[in-house]
């Protein structure tokens, strides 16, 4: 029990560090560097979430850039939306909203990839305590906090980046999980009452694939880079 409180804590450390380190972001304005393709010369993502411009980034969004990013356009979309609509003087507020977005993103992100590398350098155990915490944390905050992130949270355009990772990683966790109650009999032995207990965990084992699937598919629509997913889910 004391250790599941340290992992939340330590989760949560690392995700309110992320958002207080690219917090400043959110005062950031759009640039003339693809913001302008996406946000503030686009009409029908200014638009917000109607049913017309729902249709058009379904249907012509990837013409902007040559790729086909529906949810990219669609949480600019949604940020409008919550930023209570694009008109003049609210371009600043919109801005801060996008930006926001991005470091919540960007935060989730670091999250998993944390929640990842316990996992991975802890093994198929099954007992709840993780080996080698310090090398998982500095791992991840190498990645999250290092200079390189800052465009991919910084630029409004960069959004596809962010949001493909978000679902990548999300992808990999439900992968992650799905595998563990699979090899938890080999590495743990039979269980107790292995009628109820194997119908629970092959259930909750079948969910965990196809919410990979449906993760893949986000991922995809996010950014196209998603196509090596497969790949490294074998890996």
């Amino acid at each position: 029990m004391y250790y599941s409180y340290y992992k939340v804590l330590l989760l949560l450390s690392v995700f309110l560090g992320t958002i207080m380190l690219y917090w400043p972001a959110c005062r950031c304005a759009f640039v003339n560097f693809d913001d302008n393709i996406y946000v503030t010369e686009q009409p029908m993502v200014q638009k917000g979430l109607t049913r017309q411009s729902v249709l058009w980034a379904i249907r012509d969004g990837g013409r902007l850039t040559g790729n086909w990013q529906p949810l990219t356009m669609l949480s600019y979309q949604l940020d409008i939306l919550l930023a209570g609509g694009w008109k003049k003087g609210n371009e600043k507020h919109v801005a801060a909203v996008m930006h926001l977005h991005n470091i919540g993103l960007h935060a989730c992100n670091t999250v998993m990839i944390l929640g990842l590398l316990m996992w991975f350098l802890n093994g198929f155990q099954c007992e709840q305590k993780y080996k080698n915490v310090g090398f998982a944390v500095l791992g991840t905050l190498m990645w999250a906090w290092h200079p390189l992130r800052v465009e991919s949270v910084a630029w409004v355009a960069s959004r596809k980046d962010v949001l493909c990772l978000f679902w990548y990683l999300a992808g990999h966790l439900f992968y992650v999980y799905a595998l563990r109650n699979e090899c938890r009999v080999y590495f743990c032995g039979p269980s107790e009452d292995p009628i109820v207990k194997d119908i629970h965990e092959s259930a909750k084992r079948d969910i965990s694939y196809f919410a990979t699937y449906v993760c893949c598919v986000l991922a995809l629509i996010s950014k196209p880079i998603a196509l090596v997913y497969p790949g490294t889910l074998a890996l």
